[in-house]
């Protein structure tokens, strides 16, 4: 199993340059950044069966990058339509209270129409950023079975931050091709509704 440490140590090798050792942490953050705007697979979908609706406003879970469905009834499986927010704010129903059948995304929130009038626990699925490394131990999912994402990042960053453009071209292009894989990879035969991206109306 590929871990923090691991792909620290390979760097450093990468490298060869014994005084970035300290930085390399900061390298494999950017990367995550990376990560997190362009890697998406099925594996960074997470569901929370008791999504709490208590009012018009929520906000959205920790990991937040997009939402594939909010069902507010277990029953019928209904689920709440999303709206961009200027059509949202113009619709009658963002003024009442009931029970909600749309939402729009703002900033770090969920807001519903109508406004809830009681707490409602809905079934959310969304997709959510792989948690960061930070102990030596630490790994994910992408990690594990998709290194070269993060080795290939890792460098990049590296590469940029001592100005050898030409080998940071060369280890960004790498990145790029091997996250186009794995999103290719992960996601081929998949069929399912458009994501709605955190803070952004659905492309």
């Amino acid at each position: 199993m590929s871990t923090f440490a691991q792909l620290k140590t390979d760097v450093a090798s990468y490298l060869a340059r014994s005084d970035l050792t300290a930085t390399i942490p900061t390298f494999v953050q950017l990367c995550e950044s990376r990560i997190r705007d362009q890697v998406r697979v099925a594996q960074m979908e997470t569901t929370d069966d008791a999504f709490a609706l208590t009012a018009q406003t929520v906000a959205v879970p920790t990991g937040f990058l997009g939402v594939r469905r909010i069902i507010i009834d277990s029953t019928s499986g209904r689920a709440l339509n999303y709206l961009p927010p200027e059509r949202f704010w113009g619709a009658t129903i963002s003024t009442e209270t009931s029970t909600p059948e749309a939402y729009t995304i703002e900033g770090t929130n969920f807001v519903f129409a109508p406004a809830p009038s009681t707490s409602i626990n809905a079934k959310l699925l969304y997709i959510k950023a792989f948690d960061a490394l930070s102990a030596d131990s630490d790994t994910n999912w992408l990690l594990t079975n998709h290194y070269d994402v993060y080795l290939y990042g890792t460098l990049a960053e590296a590469k940029g931050f001592i100005e050898d453009d030409e080998q940071g071209n060369k280890w960004l292009g790498l990145f790029n091709e091997a996250v186009s894989r794995v999103n290719g990879t992960a996601n081929r035969g998949r069929r399912g509704a458009v994501l709605k991206r955190f803070g952004n109306t659905p492309p």
